[in-house]
């Protein structure tokens, strides 16, 4: 897992660490887009919720 100088991972490098167990990394990704559950509230629940469960079975 590669952290930039100013403490910043991007997505891809936070979704790996997610798949290797890492639950502050996928927290990090709702974080990161929880902006948007203001806009489209149930879009980006129902498509954080898929994420989530796909994480799984790509192990």
């Amino acid at each position: 897992m590669h952290v930039s100088s100013n403490g910043y991972m991007d997505d891809d490098e936070l979704v790996l660490a997610a798949l290797v167990g890492d639950l502050y990394a996928f927290d990090e990704l709702v974080l990161r887009y929880r902006p948007a559950m203001v806009v489209v509230p149930d879009v980006v629940q129902d498509a954080l919720l898929l994420a989530y469960k796909a994480l799984h079975r790509s192990i």
